[in-house]
């Protein structure tokens, strides 16, 4: 005698999350701002990073971000580029595991710089990836201050108090 089967469902997500709704935060801890502010902007050691993105089928599995130096930049101390991969274990998942958000710290120091772009992808559970969010705002960590060297010609005329 058979039974009937009633069956199970299960969607093939066969879509990338969608770009469109990826987005970046930075945010700069209230200690360095005052840093920054009394160093008139030169003291910048460490911004950190908030990514976003959504995917209402499998959800998020993995981000992979990317730092890419601002063309025409120092290449002294500045890092050229800099790669990173954000697993689910540091992922905070919300409305239903179908957003997902992380962050990640860059720091700078006397060796490494950064002046350029953060880019980042979203990878869902089935594997699909996303287009890149390259954010077009040029993010600064920067912990050297600038060097000036004044030279000036000889005077011309001296006055005094006896002249």
């Amino acid at each position: 005698e058979s039974k009937n089967y009633k069956g199970d469902s299960f969607v093939i997500d066969k879509s990338r999350p969608d770009s469109s709704m990826m987005k970046i935060n930075y945010n700069v801890p209230i200690s360095e701002r005052v840093l920054e502010n009394i160093s008139f902007g030169f003291y910048n050691p460490k911004v950190e990073v908030t990514m976003e993105a959504f995917d209402n089928i499998s959800g998020i599995s993995y981000f992979t971000w990317s730092y890419e130096q601002q063309v025409g930049s120092s290449k002294t101390k500045n890092i050229s580029k800099e790669e990173g991969t954000i697993t689910s274990d540091q992922i905070n998942y919300i409305d239903n595991e179908t957003k997902a958000r992380t962050s990640f710290v860059l720091t700078a120091d006397e060796i490494k710089q950064y002046r350029g772009n953060i880019s980042f992808k979203a990878v869902d559970n089935a594997g699909n990836t996303s287009e890149p969010y390259i954010d077009p705002l040029t993010i600064i960590a920067d912990t050297i201050a600038p060097v000036r060297l004044v030279e000036l010609n000889q005077a011309q005329q001296v006055v005094d108090s006896s002249t």
